[in-house]
């Protein structure tokens, strides 16, 4: 991931309540970093296939496409991408979507 004085990472931010988190946007927006939003899976994914990101972070709750969906539809446009799932379900639930579609699993 890109972490040079002025070249910072590029971040896709798909939330379905992004207004909400406007404050963490305009943060990371003041620190320098190339962020894009998308309220939707839709959208994000003609985001995704136009440029590349160095980072996605991704919610798990959203009408329409559900993160662990988009999750497995980003992975096979684009393999090599950093994604960070928020999620809120039971941690089993995550692991037995791990071994479905091939991620890693870090707790916070």
């Amino acid at each position: 991931m890109k972490n040079l004085e002025n070249n910072r990472a590029s971040i896709l931010w798909i939330d379905d309540e992004i207004e909400l988190l406007k404050p963490h946007v305009l943060y990371l927006k003041e620190k320098g970093y190339s962020l894009y939003t998308s309220s939707n899976g839709i959208d994000a994914l003609k985001s995704i296939k136009k440029r590349n990101f160095d980072l996605i972070l991704l919610d798990q709750v959203m009408p329409g496409i559900d993160g662990l969906s988009l999750l497995k539809e980003i992975k096979n446009l684009k393999p090599h991408n950093y994604i960070l799932l928020f999620f809120d379900f039971l941690f089993d639930q995550l692991l037995n979507h791990n071994y479905q579609l091939n991620f890693e699993v870090y707790l916070f």
